[in-house]
């Protein structure tokens, strides 16, 4: 069951290249969802996030501090799928660094094109199989700005299947590009 809702963006797909990759982008870390792909309202985003936290392969990550220079917020969350080696009980967690993504099976991706997360969907396959580019996808920061405006929907849809941003998991070592402190 598809949990996304279908969002316009260009696939920037290569059949070819990418089944011949086997998902090295997919390997080094999950992508990062966008707030539209789960819906059009906070009641539907509220809905389908539960549906997808409920199955224990999506995860919510966060941005170290308020993205905001006067803002407020500990920290900022986001939802990407659930990367592998984390407790799939524990809905938040951050991705780490070379933390596969959960969907990655045999054949490549097991979601839909059209379903996989935002960040997934802005790179762009290399022939090197090396390091797919991104065309024009946000950073991490600039995903949680973007999901900054819904940290209540996310606190919703946790709340309904019993997390809290207070039972976290996270790798010993914040990787110096992942922190908001640079």
């Amino acid at each position: 069951m598809t949990l996304l809702v279908q969002i316009s963006a260009e696939l920037n797909l290569n059949p070819v290249i990418c089944s011949a990759c086997k998902g090295d982008c997919c390997k080094y870390q999950p992508g990062i969802t966008a707030p539209r792909q789960w819906g059009e309202t906070t009641k539907e985003m509220v809905k389908n996030l539960t549906g997808a936290f409920a199955t224990g392969r999506w995860a919510v990550d966060w941005w170290e501090g308020d993205t905001e220079p006067d803002g407020d917020l500990d920290d900022v969350y986001f939802v990407r799928p659930h990367a592998v080696g984390y407790d799939q009980d524990t809905l938040f967690h951050g991705a780490g660094y070379d933390r596969q993504c959960n969907f990655l099976g045999k054949t490549g991706c097991e979601l839909a094109p059209e379903a996989r997360p935002d960040g997934c969907l802005q790179l762009v396959p290399t022939p090197s199989h090396k390091n797919c580019l991104p065309k024009g996808s946000p950073s991490k920061r600039e995903y949680a700005v973007l999901w900054r405006p819904y940290q209540d929907v996310i606190m919703k849809a946790a709340a309904a299947v019993g997390a809290s941003k207070y039972d976290r998991e996270t790798d010993a070592v914040t990787p110096w590009w992942s922190s908001s402190r640079w």
